[in-house]
């Protein structure tokens, strides 16, 4: 190995770093303000965006059946994809086999939260739809995960302005 490749290498550096929230947030914060530090306006309208234009590339390449759903598709907007992530939250906090359980009306399966958040066949279509990039535009074939790379790249650059992590990870 080059000598100079096994210094880079391993070399400790100096860690220069303050430790800790970067973000100024008030002592009176609620876990909705800290979702917003990373879920911002930016990273919904690129969901909207994305969203629609895919919702819209389906219903013109598809013979949709008459009772279909996406006849009945309505663009997103900002307040959807917030409301749609609400929704995902709780599935991700109150586990249920399946989606439709949600939103059950049988009294052992009942989430009354989700009922009043949004519909489940408006959930659905939009799960359907959700998008983070234009699928005909295909920017690095060799990326395995073009297609959410744009929210990759927004998260990285949200985690490293909102928090600087200790010196020793573990």
């Amino acid at each position: 190995m080059d000598s100079f490749l096994f210094v880079c290498l391993f070399t400790a550096f100096t860690f220069t770093g303050s430790p800790g929230l970067k973000a100024s947030l008030s002592d009176s914060a609620v876990p909705y303000d800290y979702f917003r530090l990373f879920i911002d306006d930016d990273l919904a309208a690129l969901l909207v965006d994305n969203t629609n234009v895919y919702a819209n590339q389906c219903q013109a390449s598809t013979s949709m059946k008459p009772h279909s759903r996406l006849k009945r598709w309505k663009p997103v907007n900002a307040d959807d994809v917030y409301l749609f992530l609400a929704c995902a939250t709780v599935m991700g906090l109150v586990v249920k086999p399946e989606i439709k359980d949600y939103w059950s009306t049988n009294a052992f399966l009942d989430t009354p939260i989700m009922h009043s958040i949004m519909s489940r066949n408006r959930f659905e279509i939009i799960l359907t739809h959700m998008h983070f990039v234009d699928n005909t535009i295909m920017v690095n074939k060799c990326n395995k995960l073009w297609k959410i790379q744009p929210a990759l790249d927004h998260f990285v650059k949200k985690f490293s302005s909102v928090y600087i992590p200790e010196q020793n990870i573990n």
